[in-house]
């Protein structure tokens, strides 16, 4: 494993700040197109060390279009914001970049007085592929550090896991 040029760091951040954006923005086409492979495989991972499951869907994914598929479902009227830390990069083959950034999200399901929200924390663990020319992922891990919710999220999401909803 070696270090990874500036140039090559700077268009993978790019990357992953658009992967961000389009999810907070909702703008799943580009999502799709521009960010990452088709066959990109993508794995959410709650503080326990488990996949992170929400009422029937698992956010474990072998193809782009299925996580965007489940993203534009259970993100429909939720307010979203992610944030993320600059980027550790190695290169682990010629056209392979591996890259971990620290994040931090929040959502947010607009009722009176902003009652139902989720906060967490924790590293996207990235391996990067060149592309002609371009970077794209391959596969992504979301791993939680924390996760924080209000109570009326909590008992939303023990009725969506508990009856399957």
């Amino acid at each position: 494993m070696s270090p990874v040029s500036v140039e090559v760091a700077q268009a993978i951040t790019q990357k992953m700040v658009r992967y961000t954006r389009y999810v907070d923005t909702k703008q799943w086409d580009k999502l799709e197109k521009e960010v990452a492979l088709p066959d990109a495989r993508f794995v959410y991972i709650d503080p326990s060390g488990k996949e992170i499951r929400v009422g029937k869907a698992v956010y474990a994914f072998s193809k782009t279009k299925d996580l965007v598929n489940t993203l534009r479902i259970g993100l429909e009227g939720k307010q979203i914001l992610h944030m993320i830390g600059p980027g550790d990069f190695e290169q682990t083959a010629p056209n392979e970049v591996m890259a971990i950034f620290a994040l931090e999200d929040q959502t947010v399901v607009p009722t009176p007085f902003n009652l139902v929200e989720v906060r967490g924390g924790g590293y996207y663990h990235g391996t990067w592929r060149e592309v002609n020319g371009e970077w794209f992922i391959a596969e992504l891990r979301m791993e939680r550090i924390y996760h924080r919710m209000t109570l009326l999220a909590q008992i939303g999401l023990f009725l969506m896991n508990t009856f399957g909803l």
